[in-house]
Protein backbone atom coordinates (compact mmCIF):
# COMPACT_ATOMS: atom_id res chain seq x y z
CA UNK A 1 0.00 0.00 0.00
CA UNK A 2 1.40 3.38 -1.04
CA UNK A 3 0.88 6.55 1.03
CA UNK A 4 2.00 10.17 1.02
CA UNK A 5 4.26 10.82 4.03
CA UNK A 6 4.92 13.99 6.03
CA UNK A 7 8.19 12.40 7.17
CA UNK A 8 10.05 9.14 6.66
CA UNK A 9 7.82 7.42 9.23
CA UNK A 10 4.51 9.35 9.41
CA UNK A 11 1.63 9.16 6.93
CA UNK A 12 0.38 12.55 5.78
CA UNK A 13 -2.70 13.48 7.78
CA UNK A 14 -5.98 13.71 5.90
CA UNK A 15 -4.81 11.65 2.93
CA UNK A 16 -6.05 8.19 1.98
CA UNK A 17 -3.85 5.55 0.38
CA UNK A 18 -2.41 6.53 -2.99
CA UNK A 19 -2.69 2.98 -4.32
CA UNK A 20 -2.98 -0.66 -3.26
CA UNK A 21 -0.99 -3.05 -5.42
CA UNK A 22 -1.55 -6.81 -5.32
CA UNK A 23 1.49 -9.00 -4.71
CA UNK A 24 2.54 -11.08 -7.71
CA UNK A 25 5.60 -12.86 -6.40
CA UNK A 26 7.89 -10.48 -8.28
CA UNK A 27 8.60 -6.75 -8.38
CA UNK A 28 5.57 -4.49 -8.84
CA UNK A 29 5.32 -0.86 -9.96
CA UNK A 30 2.94 2.06 -9.68
CA UNK A 31 2.86 4.83 -12.29
CA UNK A 32 1.55 8.26 -11.34
CA UNK A 33 -0.42 10.25 -13.90
CA UNK A 34 1.59 13.13 -15.36
CA UNK A 35 -0.70 15.75 -13.76
CA UNK A 36 -0.84 14.16 -10.28
CA UNK A 37 -0.95 16.89 -7.63
CA UNK A 38 1.42 16.44 -4.70
CA UNK A 39 -0.43 17.32 -1.47
CA UNK A 40 0.85 20.18 0.67
CA UNK A 41 3.18 18.83 3.34
CA UNK A 42 4.10 15.64 1.48
CA UNK A 43 7.86 15.04 1.57
CA UNK A 44 8.00 11.24 1.24
CA UNK A 45 6.33 8.23 -0.30
CA UNK A 46 5.72 5.42 2.19
CA UNK A 47 5.25 1.77 1.21
CA UNK A 48 3.64 -0.74 3.58
CA UNK A 49 3.04 -4.42 3.03
CA UNK A 50 -0.35 -5.73 4.14
CA UNK A 51 -2.01 -9.08 4.77
CA UNK A 52 -5.08 -10.39 6.57
CA UNK A 53 -3.54 -9.37 9.92
CA UNK A 54 -3.05 -5.74 8.83
CA UNK A 55 -0.23 -3.48 7.68
CA UNK A 56 3.39 -3.65 8.75
CA UNK A 57 4.23 -1.26 11.59
CA UNK A 58 7.02 0.62 9.82
CA UNK A 59 6.93 1.36 6.11
CA UNK A 60 9.72 1.78 3.61
CA UNK A 61 10.28 5.49 2.87
CA UNK A 62 11.41 7.26 -0.29
CA UNK A 63 12.23 10.96 -0.09
CA UNK A 64 10.55 12.91 -2.85
CA UNK A 65 12.79 15.42 -4.65
CA UNK A 66 11.98 19.14 -4.42
CA UNK A 67 9.82 20.43 -7.24
CA UNK A 68 9.67 23.87 -8.86
CA UNK A 69 6.12 25.18 -8.60
CA UNK A 70 5.57 28.90 -9.16
CA UNK A 71 7.13 32.35 -9.10
CA UNK A 72 6.59 36.08 -8.70
CA UNK A 73 8.61 38.87 -10.34
CA UNK A 74 9.22 42.60 -10.06
CA UNK A 75 11.26 45.53 -11.37
CA UNK A 76 12.69 48.53 -9.54
CA UNK A 77 14.95 49.57 -6.67
CA UNK A 78 12.15 48.86 -4.18
CA UNK A 79 10.74 45.52 -5.24
CA UNK A 80 7.44 44.41 -3.76
CA UNK A 81 7.00 40.79 -4.83
CA UNK A 82 3.80 38.91 -4.12
CA UNK A 83 4.12 35.64 -2.25
CA UNK A 84 4.12 32.92 -4.94
CA UNK A 85 0.75 31.24 -5.29
CA UNK A 86 0.24 28.05 -3.30
CA UNK A 87 3.01 28.75 -0.78
CA UNK A 88 2.66 26.61 2.35
CA UNK A 89 4.76 26.11 5.47
CA UNK A 90 8.04 24.37 4.63
CA UNK A 91 8.24 25.54 1.02
CA UNK A 92 11.55 27.06 -0.04
CA UNK A 93 11.51 30.56 -1.55
CA UNK A 94 14.49 31.61 -3.68
CA UNK A 95 14.95 35.30 -4.56
CA UNK A 96 17.33 36.18 -7.42
CA UNK A 97 17.95 39.80 -8.42
CA UNK A 98 19.88 41.05 -11.44
CA UNK A 99 21.24 44.59 -11.42
CA UNK A 100 23.96 46.97 -12.51
CA UNK A 101 27.35 46.35 -10.97
CA UNK A 102 28.50 49.94 -10.54
CA UNK A 103 27.17 51.27 -7.23
CA UNK A 104 24.00 49.17 -7.06
CA UNK A 105 25.50 46.72 -4.59
CA UNK A 106 23.32 46.59 -1.48
CA UNK A 107 20.23 44.37 -1.19
CA UNK A 108 18.14 44.80 1.97
CA UNK A 109 15.68 41.90 2.37
CA UNK A 110 12.79 41.41 4.79
CA UNK A 111 13.58 39.61 8.03
CA UNK A 112 14.20 35.88 7.74
CA UNK A 113 16.00 35.77 4.38
CA UNK A 114 19.51 34.27 4.03
CA UNK A 115 22.06 35.63 1.55
CA UNK A 116 23.44 32.74 -0.52
CA UNK A 117 25.95 34.81 -2.47
CA UNK A 118 26.64 37.54 -5.00
CA UNK A 119 28.79 37.85 -8.10
CA UNK A 120 29.53 40.61 -10.58
CA UNK A 121 31.11 40.57 -14.03
CA UNK A 122 33.19 43.74 -14.14
CA UNK A 123 31.03 46.90 -14.19
CA UNK A 124 28.36 45.25 -16.34
CA UNK A 125 26.19 42.69 -14.56
CA UNK A 126 25.49 41.45 -11.04
CA UNK A 127 23.42 38.65 -9.46
CA UNK A 128 22.44 38.27 -5.79
CA UNK A 129 20.65 35.18 -4.42
CA UNK A 130 18.71 34.88 -1.14
CA UNK A 131 16.42 32.20 0.28
CA UNK A 132 14.06 31.42 3.12
CA UNK A 133 11.88 28.55 4.28
CA UNK A 134 8.22 29.59 4.45
CA UNK A 135 6.77 29.63 7.95
CA UNK A 136 3.27 28.94 9.17
CA UNK A 137 2.26 32.56 8.57
CA UNK A 138 3.80 34.38 5.61
CA UNK A 139 2.98 37.93 4.44
CA UNK A 140 1.13 38.50 1.19
CA UNK A 141 4.25 40.11 -0.29
CA UNK A 142 7.94 40.75 0.34
CA UNK A 143 9.78 44.05 -0.16
CA UNK A 144 13.46 44.06 -1.11
CA UNK A 145 15.37 47.34 -1.42
CA UNK A 146 18.39 47.88 -3.64
CA UNK A 147 20.64 50.87 -2.97
CA UNK A 148 24.00 52.41 -3.79
CA UNK A 149 23.17 54.04 -7.14
CA UNK A 150 20.45 56.21 -8.64
CA UNK A 151 19.89 53.66 -11.42
CA UNK A 152 19.04 50.72 -9.16
CA UNK A 153 15.44 51.21 -10.24
CA UNK A 154 16.23 49.22 -13.39
CA UNK A 155 16.96 46.04 -11.38
CA UNK A 156 14.82 42.94 -12.00
CA UNK A 157 14.08 40.07 -9.64
CA UNK A 158 12.17 36.82 -9.30
CA UNK A 159 11.03 34.65 -6.37
CA UNK A 160 10.67 30.96 -7.16
CA UNK A 161 8.77 28.58 -4.86
CA UNK A 162 10.03 25.02 -4.47
CA UNK A 163 7.83 22.47 -2.73
CA UNK A 164 8.60 19.04 -1.19
CA UNK A 165 11.66 20.42 0.58
CA UNK A 166 12.51 18.25 3.57
CA UNK A 167 13.83 19.51 6.89
CA UNK A 168 17.60 19.67 6.62
CA UNK A 169 17.63 20.38 2.88
CA UNK A 170 20.64 22.34 1.61
CA UNK A 171 20.54 25.35 -0.72
CA UNK A 172 23.67 26.61 -2.50
CA UNK A 173 24.35 29.19 -5.21
CA UNK A 174 27.29 28.76 -7.61
CA UNK A 175 28.14 31.64 -9.96
CA UNK A 176 29.99 32.17 -13.24
CA UNK A 177 30.94 35.18 -15.34
CA UNK A 178 29.63 33.55 -18.51
CA UNK A 179 26.46 32.15 -20.10
CA UNK A 180 27.36 28.70 -18.75
CA UNK A 181 25.80 28.42 -15.29
CA UNK A 182 28.13 26.06 -13.39
CA UNK A 183 27.82 22.31 -13.12
CA UNK A 184 26.95 21.06 -9.62
CA UNK A 185 26.77 17.66 -7.94
CA UNK A 186 23.12 16.83 -7.30
CA UNK A 187 21.44 14.36 -4.97
CA UNK A 188 17.65 14.21 -4.85
CA UNK A 189 17.66 17.78 -6.10
CA UNK A 190 16.13 20.39 -8.30
CA UNK A 191 17.79 23.38 -9.95
CA UNK A 192 16.99 27.05 -10.52
CA UNK A 193 19.22 29.10 -12.82
CA UNK A 194 19.39 32.78 -13.80
CA UNK A 195 21.46 35.12 -15.94
CA UNK A 196 21.86 38.87 -16.46
CA UNK A 197 23.69 40.49 -19.37
CA UNK A 198 24.32 43.95 -20.83
CA UNK A 199 25.15 45.04 -24.41
CA UNK A 200 21.54 45.52 -25.57
CA UNK A 201 20.79 41.82 -25.26
CA UNK A 202 17.05 41.34 -25.75
CA UNK A 203 16.75 37.56 -26.10
CA UNK A 204 17.78 35.02 -23.45
CA UNK A 205 17.05 31.35 -24.16
CA UNK A 206 17.00 29.02 -21.12
CA UNK A 207 19.15 25.90 -20.92
CA UNK A 208 17.86 22.64 -22.33
CA UNK A 209 15.67 20.72 -19.83
CA UNK A 210 14.65 23.98 -18.14
CA UNK A 211 11.48 26.06 -18.31
CA UNK A 212 11.60 29.85 -18.37
CA UNK A 213 9.94 31.40 -15.34
CA UNK A 214 10.77 35.08 -15.92
CA UNK A 215 12.46 37.25 -18.53
CA UNK A 216 12.71 41.00 -18.96
CA UNK A 217 14.73 43.66 -20.79
CA UNK A 218 15.52 47.20 -19.64
CA UNK A 219 15.83 49.57 -22.59
CA UNK A 220 17.20 52.36 -20.39
CA UNK A 221 20.02 50.20 -19.00
CA UNK A 222 20.52 47.83 -21.99
CA UNK A 223 20.34 44.81 -19.70
CA UNK A 224 18.35 41.58 -19.95
CA UNK A 225 17.55 39.31 -16.99
CA UNK A 226 15.99 35.85 -17.01
CA UNK A 227 15.42 32.89 -14.70
CA UNK A 228 14.48 29.27 -15.36
CA UNK A 229 13.76 26.08 -13.40
CA UNK A 230 14.51 22.45 -14.05
CA UNK A 231 11.77 20.26 -15.49
CA UNK A 232 11.67 17.50 -12.89
CA UNK A 233 14.61 16.61 -10.66
CA UNK A 234 18.17 15.33 -10.67
CA UNK A 235 18.61 12.36 -8.38
CA UNK A 236 22.38 12.05 -8.32
CA UNK A 237 25.61 12.95 -10.05
CA UNK A 238 27.15 15.86 -11.92
CA UNK A 239 24.59 17.99 -13.74
CA UNK A 240 26.88 19.47 -16.36
CA UNK A 241 26.74 23.19 -17.12
CA UNK A 242 23.42 24.89 -17.80
CA UNK A 243 24.08 26.91 -20.95
CA UNK A 244 22.08 30.05 -21.68
CA UNK A 245 22.13 31.64 -25.13
CA UNK A 246 21.56 35.26 -26.13
CA UNK A 247 21.38 37.46 -29.21
CA UNK A 248 24.39 39.46 -27.87
CA UNK A 249 27.78 38.51 -26.47
CA UNK A 250 27.80 41.04 -23.63
CA UNK A 251 29.32 40.43 -20.20
CA UNK A 252 26.94 37.98 -18.48
CA UNK A 253 26.73 36.71 -14.93
CA UNK A 254 24.95 33.40 -14.34
CA UNK A 255 24.09 31.23 -11.35
CA UNK A 256 23.09 27.66 -10.57
CA UNK A 257 20.97 27.33 -7.43
CA UNK A 258 20.93 23.75 -6.10
CA UNK A 259 18.18 22.58 -3.74
CA UNK A 260 18.90 19.12 -2.30
CA UNK A 261 16.87 17.02 0.13
CA UNK A 262 18.87 14.97 2.64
Amino acid sequence: VLYWGSSSTVKLSGQSAVASIAATGSNVTHTFAADTAIPAGATHLLVFTKNSSGEMNTGIAMTMPPQYQSYASALGSSQNLSKPSGTVEGDLLVYIVGSRTVGCNTVTPPAGWTNLGVQANGPYSRLTVLSKVAGASEPASYTFTLSGHSLCWASAAVITRISNVASGATVTATFASSYDAPSVTASNSTIVSAVIVNDDATVLTPPASMTSVFSTYSTSQDRAFAASALNGSVYSGSTGVYSWTSNKAGSPTSVTVLISNP
